[in-house]
């Protein structure tokens, strides 16, 4: 069973936000998590502030981010 993502977790994003379906290969760290955003004009999802190892940080939607194992 896969863990929810936490703050020090490397992630990626998911290979289902690709086509065709591969996954990012730029990796990045788990620095906060800000709250709710709205990604959506209906909808608000928890995000993840994600520091990318090219030096660039990034907000997040957690349903658009995949552990890296």
């Amino acid at each position: 069973m896969e863990r929810e993502i936490q703050i020090g977790d490397l992630v990626r994003i998911a290979a289902k936000c690709f086509e065709p379906c591969a996954p990012s290969l730029l990796v990045g760290l788990v620095v906060e998590f800000p709250g709710l955003r709205a990604l959506a004009p209906d909808s608000t999802e928890w995000c993840a502030k994600i520091e990318w190892f090219s030096g660039v940080f990034t907000v997040e939607g957690l349903s658009m981010l995949e552990r890296v194992q």
